[in-house]
């Protein structure tokens, strides 16, 4: 008995479903009425490409040791950073954990997470990545942790700088 209260309920909200209050055809686009794609108008939107675009235009420059003293305060923001040095090059399943060092002297650190094609160790970069905020560590050459900026990059090439060696 339940089992057709059941079945009965489906049936109604399933003729439900199918009635409609607007039954005038002629409300419906005909794409008869378009002679061409050429006859549409388009605005582009200015939207980016890719999230890669996206994040470098939308970078800035940052000062390196301001971004080494306090990533918190850069957390969710596009950067930019020319000229990092890899020291460390990791690989994850496909993904890349690099420690880079960048900035005047290379007095800055940070950790970047990059998923396209590998870098290695000793290359020098430009890159544009949102600042995911503070990575800590165990570091054995620091005697305890270390808090430097994580980064997923977004975008990288090599640096000019690379190519004048």
């Amino acid at each position: 008995m339940k089992r057709r209260h059941v079945l009965a309920g489906g049936a109604l909200v399933m003729a439900a479903g199918c009635l409609s209050s607007d039954d005038d055809p002629d409300d419906v686009d005909d794409p008869d009425d378009v002679d061409s794609l050429d006859d549409l108008e388009t605005e582009p939107t200015g939207e980016p490409e890719s999230d890669s675009e996206a994040v470098r235009e939308a970078a800035r420059a940052v000062d390196p040791q301001e971004l080494a003293d306090d990533p918190e305060a850069f957390e969710g923001e596009s950067v930019s950073i020319e000229s990092a040095t890899v020291f460390q090059a990791i690989d994850h399943d496909g993904m890349g954990q690099y420690h880079l060092l960048f900035g005047p002297g290379n007095v800055a650190d940070a950790v970047g997470w990059w998923d396209g094609d590998p870098v290695e160790e000793d290359d020098v970069i430009d890159l544009w990545a949102v600042v995911d905020g503070p990575y800590t560590y165990d570091s054995s050459a620091a005697n305890g942790e270390r808090t430097i900026p994580e980064l997923t990059i977004a975008e990288l090439e090599p640096s000019a700088e690379s190519d004048a060696d």
